[in-house]
Order: C-alpha cells, then sequence, then structure tokens
C-alpha cells in the first residue's frame, strides 16, 4: 500500500519501509487478512531487487488494536534485542519472561509464514531475521482527535505556531489527491508553501 524511502545524506544510505494498511486486523491463525499480509511480507521480503535485509523494513500499519494483539509488539523488540534467533526463542519461551497470548501470536506468525514459504516450515533463524524486519504501527489517523494527529500538530508547531491546521490541511489534501493516482510525493513535489514553512 505504501513504500517510502529514506536517505542519510551524510552517509548516503539508503533504506525503505513498505507499509500495508489496514483498518481492522486480528493476529489470529485463523483471520484471512493476516494471513495475506504475512504472505505478502514474506514475498518483499526474500525479493532481493526489493528488500535489503538488515536495512529495510516491513511495517503492519492498523487501527487499534486488541490489547491481546497489542502484546505481540514486545515480541517484536524481543527479535530486535536477541543476538541470535536462539536467544529469541528462549525470551519468547521463558514463562517469567513471556506469556501465553506472545507465544499464541508468534504460533499465528508460524503459521501464516508456512503457507507463505510453500506449506514449508521456516527455520528459527529465517523466522527471527523476519521478524526484526517487522513492525506493527498502530494509527489512528482516521478520527478527528486521534494521538497520532495530536503528536503530528506538535511537530508542525515546532516550524509554524501560528498555521498548524492550515499546514495539516494542505498536507492532507496533497496526500488525497496523489493517492487517488497511486502515485509519488518527495520533497521536490511538495507545494512550495509546504516546504517554506519547515524550512
Amino acid at each position: 500500500d505504501l513504500i517510502v524511502y529514506a536517505e542519510d545524506e551524510q552517509i548516503k544510505r539508503k533504506a525503505k519501509l513498505l507499509g500495508q494498511i489496514k483498518h481492522d486486523i486480528s493476529l489470529t491463525e485463523n483471520n484471512t487478512t493476516f494471513e495475506e499480509i504475512i504472505v505478502a511480507a514474506w514475498a518483499d521480503f526474500n525479493n532481493a531487487a526489493l528488500f535489503t535485509k538488515g536495512r529495510d523494513c516491513i511495517a503492519l500499519i492498523t487501527g487499534p488494536l486488541k490489547s491481546s494483539d497489542l502484546e505481540f509488539r514486545m515480541v517484536l523488540e524481543w527479535a530486535r534485542s536477541a543476538g541470535n534467533a536462539s536467544d529469541f526463542i528462549n525470551m519468547v519461551d521463558m514463562s517469567n519472561l513471556s506469556s501465553h497470548t506472545k507465544r499464541q501470536k508468534l504460533s499465528a506468525f508460524k503459521k501464516h509464514l508456512k503457507t507463505a514459504n510453500s506449506n514449508v516450515d521456516v527455520s528459527d533463524d529465517e523466522l527471527w531475521q523476519f521478524l526484526k524486519a517487522f513492525h506493527l504501527l498502530v494509527c489512528d489517523l482516521d478520527i478527528e482527535s486521534g494521538v497520532n494527529l495530536a503528536m503530528l500538530h506538535s511537530l508542525i508547531a515546532q516550524y509554524q505556531v501560528e498555521s498548524v491546521n492550515a499546514i495539516w490541511t494542505q498536507l492532507v489534501d496533497k496526500v488525497q489527491n496523489v493517492n487517488q493516482n497511486a502515485g509519488v510525493i518527495s520533497c521536490e513535489n511538495i507545494p512550495e508553501e509546504i516546504r517554506d514553512a519547515f524550512k
């Protein structure tokens, strides 16, 4: 649904985020939408022409999640902080650190990854590498008084205190216009008045 390209200009390092957006999702073994997301993400993850392992990221961007699904964000953080696949699996299996819910959510990931991998179980190392690159982002921009909107307004206010709402409205309009044509937004094609607001 969305590809974000970024570059560190000092070291000329480029990276990208491949994002799928779903308003509502459940991270379970029986959820077909979740299965479709994992199958597509696994294909992207293994496409060397599209995805650079260890640098690029994959994100599921979704609306508010159930508390049980939110628990899986900790499992993703464990994957990113573990030194290797064995350490990661041990973290998830530890009864005083993990929980039944976290193990259940990991089981759902494994089931869908098996489907994505031609019905062959992925190794612990492949699972760990994939989960290190996978992010679960909760976004509430579809409601008028969401937390994400308040944070974005705060960021804009660092540059333009007087016209936060006007700048935000211009950004939304630009995204809507480009989105209907599956277009590209870059610094070069953002309207000049928006660019000037952030100088």
